[in-house]
């Protein structure tokens, strides 16, 4: 497979969104980097992929390879944090650079909690709603419960969680707005991946949800499930 049919599996939406992304070949060593401008993709040019040290400097530690179908936080010598994410196509390996976003709130707006394990989506969400929205995230269930054990619930507009979370799972969050009778005081959507018409009919049944969110999903969309769950709490 050659770099360009490599880049065209590369969804440009959310491609955009990321620090820097990197192809290597294991066949010959080499190493492309991929960038998106406006709605072109840029491929760098062809250069000897020596180590780790070519992709990650600036990070106060950094793993020893780059192993396929791998994943990892790293802190930059700045302080900052990255997710690092590799995956495989044929003989390549892709390696995504992330920046992790910086959820501190702010005075005077609403919060609005996004739950998934993925920071190209919770980046994603949270570039298209933070300058309307203080963007609280979460990684998994657990996390997402702490945001609402923390937060007063009158200053929260709106939740939408992933279902599929490692650690405690989206499920967890929806019981605990059931048991907690939350679903009058946070409307909540949910962030799914799920296709299967079954698993979709029961969390609709069984929870007192919004809507959907179905994965992969496009900016507009997401702004009108957003929409649509904040007004439902109004």
């Amino acid at each position: 497979m050659d770099i360009k049919e490599i880049v065209s599996n590369i969804p440009n939406d959310l491609s955009r969104l990321i620090k820097n992304i990197y192809v290597i070949n294991d066949d010959d060593n080499t190493l492309y980097s991929i960038n998106y401008k406006g709605n072109k993709t840029a491929i760098g040019p062809k250069k000897e992929y020596k180590g780790i040290n070519d992709l990650l400097s600036g990070y106060k530690e950094t793993p020893v390879q780059i192993l396929s179908n791998s994943k990892g936080k790293y802190e930059t010598e700045n302080n900052g944090e990255d997710f690092i994410v590799v995956s495989s196509i044929g003989n390549s390996k892709i390696v995504y650079i992330i920046p992790l976003i910086d959820d501190t709130p702010s005075e005077g707006k609403k919060k609005i909690i996004v739950a998934d394990d993925s920071p190209v989506v919770t980046n994603f969400l949270y570039k298209i709603f933070k300058d309307d929205y203080d963007v609280l995230i979460a990684h998994n269930g657990d996390e997402t419960i702490k945001l609402l054990e923390d937060n007063n619930h009158d200053e929260i507009a709106a939740c939408f969680t992933d279902l599929k979370m490692p650690v405690s799972s989206g499920y967890k969050v929806l019981d605990y707005f059931k048991k907690n009778d939350l679903f009058k005081v946070i409307p909540v959507s949910v962030i799914s991946g799920e296709d299967d018409v079954d698993i979709v009919s029961k969390i609709t049944i069984e929870y007192d949800i919004v809507d959907l969110l179905q994965k992969p999903f496009s900016k507009d969309a997401a702004k009108n499930i957003v929409t649509k769950t904040i007004n439902f709490g109004k």
